[in-house]
């Protein structure tokens, strides 16, 4: 029922090859796992754009259709009042797991970004694809973007010791937790090693 423009610019919108991101895992199993999950929800979505389209009369192109709607909902949408929308101008916002930018659509139907902190002319406003992820490590993040979004995120938060993982400190007489820190430690052959600094007793422990 959208005018012909909308319709348009929805149809449009880019979608992310079915392969993108893989080549960024390292490890083997790890990306045959995600690639099996896609396949998955691949056959999920024309499972249901059968079932969505067998409502409509028309051809092939009715069921092509749905599927590529079903497609940009996957990779696209925001949340709407419940349900999901498709917001052509805020699709082109980036994803970091840290954004500059909150987002909302509860004025209007409109999609509005705040910004999270000052921003300087020409810095880039980001949004979270996955705002209730927020608080988890690095690699679930990436996991549901790879799956979701087909993006392998390399945002600053990502590219930076896991801020969501520590471990107990080693020294046997502090109860503080040691996280990851900017890995400024040396081994025997000089090069960097991961370095864990404890946030009670400020001990630094190599692995």
């Amino acid at each position: 029922s959208a005018a012909p423009e909308v319709q348009k610019s929805v149809l449009e919108l880019a979608v992310p090859a079915e392969d993108a991101g893989l080549d960024q895992i390292d490890d083997a199993s790890e990306r045959e796992a995600m690639r099996a999950a896609r396949a998955a929800r691949v056959k999920e979505r024309a499972s249901l754009a059968s079932e969505l389209a067998s409502e409509f009369e028309g051809s092939s192109r009715v069921l092509e259709l749905v599927g590529h709607l079903l497609l940009l909902a996957d990779t696209s949408a925001h949340a709407f009042e419940g349900k999901v929308g498709l917001f052509p101008l805020a699709a082109l916002v980036n994803h970091a797991c840290d954004p500059s930018c909150a987002h909302s659509t509860q004025v209007g139907g409109e999609m509005r970004l705040i910004a999270t902190r000052a921003l300087a002319v020409g810095d880039e406003l980001t949004i979270s694809y996955l705002p209730r992820l927020y608080a988890t490590p690095r690699e679930e993040r990436r996991r549901a973007l790879l799956l979701q979004k087909r993006v392998f995120c390399r945002c600053a938060r990502c590219t930076a010791p896991d801020d969501c993982r520590g471990l107990r400190c080693a020294n046997a007489v502090c109860a503080g937790a040691a996280e990851r820190s900017d890995g400024a430690a040396r081994g025997a052959d000089g090069a960097a090693v991961a370095c864990w600094r404890c946030d009670t007793c400020a001990a630094e422990h190599t692995e």
